[in-house]
């Protein structure tokens, strides 16, 4: 909790026991930003990518909205991590990841949403659901679009 208090998510009103409250937003360091909405990812096995802009959604980043983008996923194969069909993974634009985040990832001329790991330099995108199998993308395939930092999901579906 204290890191969060360090990062300003979180408040605590000091000499008081339980006093933990959600920052306020308004006061945030972090501005308001439209990121677009380039299309859908599959959360299963790899598919094509193409992008289809949808429009704009607002995101409260500390990331320039120059190095953020949005997809929403389509498929079951991160419903571990809870992200499941439909919900919008906001993504920041980055070359690299460390072992355990969960990345876009581009094997070749298709797309995926996959757990990264690094093992013996062997790259593996891991599904979060059993029921799906493990990549090993060929490396020379194999490019990052970036990490996962931010989800969004409407319950109203309208």
């Amino acid at each position: 909790l204290e890191g969060l208090v360090n990062e300003g998510r979180v408040t605590k009103e000091k000499g008081k026991a339980r006093s933990y409250r959600l920052a306020d937003s308004r006061g945030s360091d972090r501005p308001l930003q439209l990121v677009p909405l380039l299309g859908r990812v599959t959360a299963g096995a790899l598919d094509i990518a193409a992008e289809d802009h949808e429009g704009y959604i607002p995101v409260q980043s500390r990331h320039p909205s120059d190095e953020l983008f949005a997809l929403r996923v389509r498929g079951k194969s991160m419903i571990g991590a809870g992200i499941f069909p439909e919900d919008i993974v906001v993504v920041r634009r980055q070359p690299a990841a460390e072992t355990g985040e969960i990345v876009v990832a581009l094997v070749g001329d298709e797309a995926t949403v996959k757990r990264l790991r690094i093992r013996r330099n062997r790259i593996e995108l891991h599904p979060e659901n059993p029921e799906f199998e493990t990549i090993f993308p060929d490396p020379d395939q194999f490019s990052l679009l970036g990490k996962v930092i931010e989800l969004h999901r409407y319950l109203d579906r309208q």
